[in-house]
Parts: structure tokens; sequence; C-alpha cells
């Protein structure tokens, strides 16, 4: 059915419920009820989950933060999204999303969609150049898979072998604290700003079930007993996500971080994963970290970037505002 006015709307669905419709639809974990609640917990971050159904089958779905403004009314932001489904009904479905937010006295819609925008007359306004990230195919499997990465990683994988590296998933909250602080020592060492808190891990680690699609894991690797690097990594089901990283260079001759990267790899193929995503590579802005990951190997993947929807006339001039200020 394609007629726009077969499609109906739920708002706020159960945790549970959302996470299986969006890991059916290969959505990313940023759209999940696990990154929203996580969020509300550790920073009171509040949000809304909202989808389009036809058939009783969804054709739209978006996970909005709210952002208020002072004086100014809120701002629906959606990190990842909204959900790009095939559906010929999912662009009439983001139009009628964009009304309900009009109506519902929002300014501003952002939007960050993951890996594609949809198809269609619905484009926004883009706000940034289109960020790229590197996907590796995890079904070729792991001998391909380490066969196609750079020489110097795959030495470093043996490296830390020969040198007792201990590798393993953990959920100990003494591992999080200590990985977010070996993060927070790179970024104040390479002057950018670490996103995310301390306690925004710990509560992925402990919303996280083993009967929900979606899961966060922190992959470690141990040098002396010392937690010596770590990659905290979030799946749908079928795909791995890595959204922070660090290694305690103190450690570096010993190859820590080339372990516990291959380590998540090897972990992402053994339970029958389909791609792992790098989350974000910026050859100018961050080229040490550019070469690092492309030693990974994987395709080069450009995404469309964020976008903005003004709804009115002052989203309008709230936006002109924001940009003109360098806020947006």
């Amino acid at each position: 059915m394609t007629d726009p006015s077969s499609i109906e709307w739920k708002f706020d669905i159960a945790s549970d419920t959302w996470d299986r419709l969006l890991a059916a639809q290969n959505g990313h974990p940023l759209q999940s009820a696990l990154w929203g609640d996580a969020r509300n917990r550790a920073d009171g971050v509040e949000d809304r989950r909202w989808a389009a159904f036809a058939d009783g089958e969804p054709v739209w779905m978006g996970r909005f933060e709210i952002r208020r403004l002072p004086l100014h009314g809120r701002v629906a932001w959606l990190p990842r999204g909204p959900v790009p489904m095939g559906h010929p009904l999912a662009v009439p479905a983001h139009r009628q999303f964009l009304d309900h937010l009009k109506k519902a006295g929002y300014l501003i819609c952002f939007e960050d969609p993951y890996p594609s925008a949809l198809a269609g007359d619905v484009p926004g306004i883009p706000l940034a150049d289109s960020p790229k990230t590197l996907w590796v195919d995890l079904r070729k499997g792991r001998d391909l898979v380490f066969k196609a990465m750079h020489r110097n990683l795959r030495y470093g994988v043996r490296a830390a072998e020969r040198a007792g590296v201990v590798l393993e998933e953990t959920r100990s909250p003494e591992d999080v604290t200590e990985f977010f602080r070996i993060c927070g020592t790179i970024s104040e060492a390479k002057d950018f700003p670490l996103p995310g808190s301390e306690r925004l891990l710990h509560e992925l680690i402990a919303l996280s079930r083993p009967d929900s699609p979606f899961k966060a894991h922190l992959f470690v690797a141990r040098c002396d007993g010392s937690l010596a690097s770590g990659y905290f990594s979030l799946e749908n089901g079928r795909t791995l996500h890595n959204l922070w990283n660090g290694t305690d260079r103190s450690f570096a001759r010993k190859s820590p971080g080339e372990a516990a990267l291959w380590h998540q790899v090897a972990w992402g193929m053994d339970s029958g994963l389909r791609m792992y995503d790098q989350e974000g590579i910026d050859e100018e802005r961050n080229p040490g970290c550019y070469e690092f990951k492309k030693r990974l190997g994987g395709e080069e993947v450009a995404l469309p970037g964020l976008r903005a929807h003004p709804l009115g006339m002052v989203g309008k001039a709230v936006l002109a505002v924001g940009r003109r200020m360098g806020k947006v």
C-alpha cells in the first residue's frame, strides 16, 4: 500500500519493542532505546521514539532527543537517524513526522542519517561536510580479514601475543572507569573534546541484556595486570560499531591497541556479525587516527552528514542566528 493516508503513528514505543523493530532494519545503535535510556539515566536527556506503520509493518522510525533553547522552545535531534527504509511510504512518513513536530511546538529538527538519507524530496539544509567511516566485511572470515590488514597491524597483533598481552571482554565497573581515564588522558594530550561521560559508559554496560539485539561491549588488553587498551563498542545483532577506544602509550611497545582491535573484530566474526563499523575517519583533522584505522582495511563510506529542517518562520530565524553565532 502506498497511500499516505494509510500511515498510522505510534509514539513513545516501549524500549524492548523499539529495539527489536530497529534491529530488524539494521538501525544504528545511537537510534536504539538502549542508548536513549542510558543517556537519560546518565545525563538526564529526554527522548521520544516515534514510528510510522502501514499494514502493521514499520515504514519509518526515528528516536529523537529533546534539546531546549532559552526562550525559544525545543528542537528535535536525531542522532544517526532517521532509520533509512526502502518502503515507498518512508518519504511521506518523514514529511508527516516533521508536521507532527511542528504541531507539537518544535522549532527545528536536526538529523544525521545513517548510512544514507531518505530518497525523495525531504532534503533539509546541509550543515557540515559529509563525514566518512570505514566498513569491514566480517563475513569474509578470520583468514581473509587478517590478511587484508596492513602488515604493521598484523605485526602488532603477533607482537602482543609474544609479549603475553591478555585479551578479554569485561563488564567490571573498575575497568570502565580506568578505560575512561585513558580516553580522557588522550583527549587532553591531543586537545579534542571527549564525547560522552563515564557514567554513560557504565549505564550502557548495565542496561545491556543478553536477550536484546543492542548491547554494549568493552574489549580490553592487559599488560602485566594493568588495563593498557580498550575498545568500547555497540552492536545491533548484525553490525559492531566502535564508539570509543584508547591506549595507554606507556605500553605501546607491547602493541595492546593493535591486539584489542583485532580481538573485538575476531569476536564479531565468531559471534556471526556481518560488519564492523570504525565510526568516523578524518584525514585532515585527525590524520593519526585516520592512518591507524585504515590499517584494518575495509570500504570507505561517505555519510550524508548533519542537516536541519526549520519548522516555520521562528525556526528559520533561530537557525539563521545559530549559524551566524557558530552554535550550529
